[in-house]
């Protein structure tokens, strides 16, 4: 029987959700993982946090920058209640305070934008090797 994971992409922007949305597929339909993923979409820090609650959310993908908060709020929020999600940072801000506390937070990746598709499938893989394994 596959086993049921849901990811969460988190981006202000439809189109970055939409082209991670067809990354994260694509990742998937060329590895033989043993899982079957349903993807959510949030736009902001009060949607992410409705997925959150209603959703068993596995693998969450965070932009920093949001407009009604921050992703690395929404990281320390996931860290503190929802410890069996992870997270991966996904910005075009990757300065060091960010990065730094992205790691301090204990994110399991960051994502510089433009993403492409080595570094989804690499986090994807990472994911699958800390929580699936």
């Amino acid at each position: 029987m596959q086993k049921n994971i849901n990811f969460l992409i988190v981006d202000d922007v439809d189109t970055t959700r939409e082209l991670l949305r067809g990354l994260i597929q694509s990742v998937l339909n060329n590895n033989n993982f043993k899982f079957q993923v349903n993807v959510f979409q949030a736009a902001n820090a009060a949607q992410t946090k409705q997925a959150l609650e209603k959703n068993n959310i596995h693998l969450a993908f965070l932009d920093i920058e949001l407009p009604d908060g921050s992703g690395l709020e929404l990281l320390r929020l996931i860290k503190s209640d929802y410890p069996d999600c992870k997270a991966v940072m996904v910005s075009g801000n990757a300065s060091k305070e960010n990065v730094l506390a992205s790691v301090e937070v204990g994110v399991l990746g960051f994502i510089l934008k433009p993403f492409n598709y080595l570094r989804v499938e690499e986090a994807i893989k990472n994911f699958v090797k800390k929580s699936l394994t």
